[in-house]
């Protein structure tokens, strides 16, 4: 295709999402006119919040969020990339404001992971390979809490699903390792370079993704002890997993509007109260969305003035400008 053809091609992308994005909210508003409880219920169940269980919540959003940056960070290192935990928190931060707040949150977090990525030291296929294999990891984790929370249930379909979306998950990755395609292709140098990179770093990976989900689940289920939800923690992990298979479907930026609706939907379902459900719902989007969007755009700013002063003092280095010397044989 032309460049013309794809500039001509841009807008109406544009006007297909924003009306994707209308046709969603409106959808959310019809199903949830019937089931949000009046504003002054919500207030007073909001009044009666046991800060103990929200405090608990509050640790395990900042646990699950810290073990992304662990899982982010030890596929570097597999590639023999380092990155501080800290600066892998401050990108976590930064790609998850970055995916909740844009339309197009999803592509723009990735490209700033792959441009933190290279800043480190990694190359370009090192750097792509860490961003697919970390989806990966996430997919292959959410599936793994799919075949606990089954197995605890006893649900044989969703662990029969989830042992199925395992097993071939594991197939293509010893697919992926026994491959050694011999051609220069990206696709090529990127199978190659995940060929050196131990099974054990693969393990941990998967063991961050999977604690990152559980620790989110966590916090929903602290939040709703918070507001005096008295389900039980199967049936708040049933509602919890039921939607994060909508929330893979990119329908608006960081599910918002999707993920409320399923959320009071399964909690008032399960048979919580519309006030304390709604309660809940809000505090748990707080902790997992809304605070992170500011957060996340500090973490933003500080790693861009680091790139910045990083770049500036290599510049301005004595051996920036030097001539190389000549090898010797």
């Amino acid at each position: 295709m032309s460049e013309a053809a794809i500039a001509a091609a841009r807008p109406s992308r544009k006007w297909l999402r924003w009306t994707a994005y209308s046709v969603t909210a409106a959808i959310v508003f019809y199903l949830l006119r019937e089931r949000l409880p009046h504003p002054a219920d919500v207030l007073v169940a909001a009044r009666s919040v046991d800060l103990r269980w929200f405090a608990l919540a509050t640790f395990a959003q900042i646990w699950s969020l810290a073990n992304f940056a662990r899982q982010q960070r030890r596929l570097l290192g597999a590639f023999g990339v380092r990155m501080t935990l800290p600066q892998s928190m401050a990108l976590t931060l930064s790609r998850s404001a970055i995916a909740i707040s844009l339309p197009a949150g999803s592509a723009v977090s990735a490209a700033f992971a792959f441009q933190q990525f290279r800043a480190k030291g990694a190359s370009k296929p090192v750097a792509t390979a860490v961003m697919i294999l970390s989806g990966v990891m996430s997919f292959v984790g959410l599936g793994v809490l799919y075949l606990i929370g089954g197995t605890i249930a006893g649900l044989i379909s969703v662990c029969v699903g989830a042992a199925t979306l395992i097993g071939l998950t594991a197939l293509v990755v010893v697919l992926w390792r026994r491959w050694n395609p011999v051609s220069d292709s990206r696709i090529a140098r990127l199978v190659r370079s995940a060929h050196d990179v131990a099974p054990r770093n693969w393990l941990l990976a998967l063991f961050f993704a999977v604690v990152n989900w559980f620790a989110d689940l966590v916090c929903l289920f602290a939040v709703a002890r918070s507001f005096d939800v008295s389900l039980s923690i199967s049936a708040i992990a049933a509602t919890y997993l039921g939607v994060q298979i909508v929330r893979q479907i990119p329908l608006t930026p960081g599910g918002i509007g999707v993920i409320e609706t399923g959320l009071l939907a399964g909690l008032v379902g399960a048979g919580a109260a519309s006030a304390p459900a709604a309660a809940t719902v809000l505090g748990y989007r707080v902790l997992s969305c809304w605070l992170i969007i500011p957060v996340g755009f500090l973490a933003w700013t500080a790693l861009r003035r680091a790139g910045r002063a990083a770049a500036d003092a290599f510049s301005s280095s004595p051996t920036a400008d030097a001539e190389p010397e000549p090898a010797t044989v």
